[in-house]
């Protein structure tokens, strides 16, 4: 990093050869740069549809969301607040790692849910009156040089479609009229600062104990999501879901907890992720029974279970998922026992989200089912074993969106409504110093989906990524090096085979088969499902072609084959594409054709590259 000794220099030399710059920084016009274009691009500190249009559409705010739904919520809060009453919500502060090393900023989920400003420095303010009015920070010259430009008053204005806008030191003027003609406040308490509460109109307020927390009414507005805050979060299951089946295939090879730590995060931001939900738990061993385990940093014996539980946030959405499985690619049988009876419980769980539930009935029951189950096992000496709590101290799941525990004022006793998401988490944690048999010490095992409650039940987010037993077992044992030289030549194809030398891999729970010779004794194999491997063959010593450009899944992918390639792939933008999912999902002209269509399996939602390895 560098050093700040010469910045007067650096900054006198940049008046000299960019006064634009120096001189009317805030127009944020990057005028002295030299770009490939005729048109100058405005930089307001985050992305715009001018400066990344591929992240954002012409009328978004924020990827994603429109400016139309951000006036929407804004209204929906006015509607919400009392009359004569003022909301205060100011943007979270930037925390220092050292004395000048910041932590990576991420912007508070009620500020941004507002704003649309995913910068630090403001503080925005809501009234029946005056509508939506942004304080915002201003740039000084060397902060620029150091820090990049930031949204000022003509981006709160043009960008963030405020009503009005001043810069932060018109506050302590402003502020205070509008507060005294108010009866009530409510502020964001968490990012609360004293650049408001020191004001003496604000402090007279909270005096008569008419200051408040305004999550209150935010958290019920975040509850249920809109179709398009929906999409973001089903891209964000869908990044997650495949970043966490490459980190299993690379589990057998790299069994430590800080390598696959790593290569989560790793293939979530190579898919668009800007950053992780939160520090990966990644738990071999007795480490799996610490619930939010976050050393990362102990080799995976052979043998032992890794729970991974991760998440990653696309534009302000976050996911969280969590699976458990045996690196070396088999289950004992005390940790198959264990393992079934949480997976039971999730899915009798799932089948109990609708809407008109609530999380504390479902949590009620899976504290029956695992105390059930545990008593049977002979762990618990009876159903109402106050062990079990220790066992498992947790809640079956929690609100998911803008935040990990999201919407924590909104009662988990509330009946849930289509549009909100929840997650289904039973687990069971035995630490090692456990008082029971000694052959289910040191497992932790957790199985946790995203649900999107819908009109008529539920969806999970998270189905593309196996649970089963068998589901793990065989993608461990068959895929962990993809489907390489070896394994096609144990499993080729004969020359009359339907794909005509396009091979598509169906891995039943105990062997593979090319498509052609399943769909001959489907009657044998109806119901089965596998992993589908389809690549297009470049040579006849089975060498791959390994692509890095987007793929994009559509409800049905359909393969038109001549022979030794692909002629046209259509519903996903690649010539390779690992899925799961079941023969009756699979269509084969008849006669055969070369054309082969498959139905695309939930969870897969998000442009995302390739599957490499």
């Amino acid at each position: 990093m560098r050093s700040r000794t010469n910045e007067s220099a650096l900054l006198k030399v940049l008046t000299i050869e960019a006064p634009t710059l120096a001189a009317s920084y805030a127009p944020h016009v990057l005028g002295f740069r030299s770009y490939c274009t005729d048109r100058v691009v405005v930089d307001i500190g985050q992305p715009t549809p001018e400066s990344h249009p591929q992240l954002l559409k012409d009328g978004e705010i924020t990827p994603g969301i429109s400016s139309e739904e951000y006036i929407l919520r804004r209204k929906k809060l006015l509607e919400l607040l009392p009359e004569k009453s003022l909301a205060i919500i100011a943007a979270a502060p930037v925390k220092m790692m050292t004395d000048v090393v910041p932590y990576t900023f991420r912007q508070d989920a009620d500020y941004l849910y507002i704003t649309g400003c995913q910068q630090p420095g403001g503080v925005a303010i809501l009234g029946h009156d005056c509508g939506l009015c942004m304080f915002m920070p201003e740039a000084k010259p060397h902060d620029v040089i150091w820090q990049g430009q930031i949204a000022g008053v003509g981006a709160a204005l043009d960008t963030f479609k405020a009503d009005k806008a001043y810069p932060m030191r018109k506050l302590h003027e402003i502020l205070p009229d509008m507060i005294r003609v108010s009866s009530r406040l409510f502020h964001n308490v968490q990012t609360a600062t004293p650049a408001y509460m020191e004001l003496e109109a604000f402090k007279k307020l909270a005096y008569c104990n008419n200051v408040r927390d305004l999550s209150v009414y935010t958290h019920q507005l975040r509850w249920i999501k809109s179709p398009a805050e929906l999409k973001l979060m089903k891209e964000s299951a869908s990044i997650a879901c495949q970043a966490l089946l490459l980190t299993m295939l690379h589990s057998k090879t790299y069994p430590f907890e800080g390598m696959l730590a790593a290569k989560v995060e790793y293939e979530c931001k190579m898919r668009g992720a800007q950053r992780m939900g939160f520090n990966p738990v990644v738990g071999g061993g007795p480490n799996g029974s610490v619930i939010h385990y976050s050393r990362n940093d102990q080799k995976i014996k052979h043998g032992d279970l890794v729970l991974m539980d991760v998440g990653c946030e696309l534009h302000g959405y976050v996911s969280d998922l969590t699976r458990t499985w045996p690196p070396c690619g088999s289950f004992s049988s005390a940790q198959d026992e264990l393992y079934e009876l949480i997976l039971e419980t999730s899915k009798q769980c799932v089948e109990l989200c609708k809407p008109g539930a609530s999380i504390r009935q479902i949590h009620n029951h899976s504290v029956a089912m695992l105390q059930k189950g545990l008593k049977e096992i002979g762990i618990l000496r009876d159903v109402g074993s106050s062990a079990y709590h220790m066992l498992n101290p947790t809640s079956i799941g929690h609100y998911l969106g803008m935040d990990i525990h999201d919407c924590s004022m909104v009662s988990f006793d509330c009946p849930l409504k289509p549009g909100v998401v929840i997650t289904i988490e039973p687990g069971v944690y035995i630490p090692s110093s456990f008082n029971g048999p000694e052959r289910y010490r040191g497992i932790g095992i957790r199985i946790e989906d995203e649900v999107l409650i819908t009109e008529t039940g539920y969806e999970v987010l998270t189905a593309s990524i196996p649970k089963e037993v068998k589901q793990i077992e065989s993608l461990l044992n068959n895929f962990c090096h993809g489907i390489g030289v070896d394994s096609q030549n144990n499993f080729r194809a004969t020359s009359g085979d339907l794909p005509n030398y396009l091979h598509v891999w169906l891995l039943c729970p105990t062997q593979c088969f090319s498509l052609y010779n399943a769909l001959n004794f489907q009657h044998y194999y109806e119901g089965r499902q596998g992993f589908v491997w389809l690549k297009q063959m470049k040579s006849t010593n089975h060498k791959f072609e390994k692509i890095g450009k987007l793929v994009s899944y559509a409800p049905e992918v359909t393969a038109y084959v001549e022979f030794g390639k692909i002629k046209k792939l259509t519903g996903v933008k690649t010539k390779e594409l690992l899925v799961w999912m079941t023969l009756s999902d699979i269509y084969v002209d008849d006669p055969p054709t070369g054309k082969i269509t498959f139905k695309t399996p939930a969870g897969l939602f998000q442009d995302i590259p390739s599957l490499s390895f």
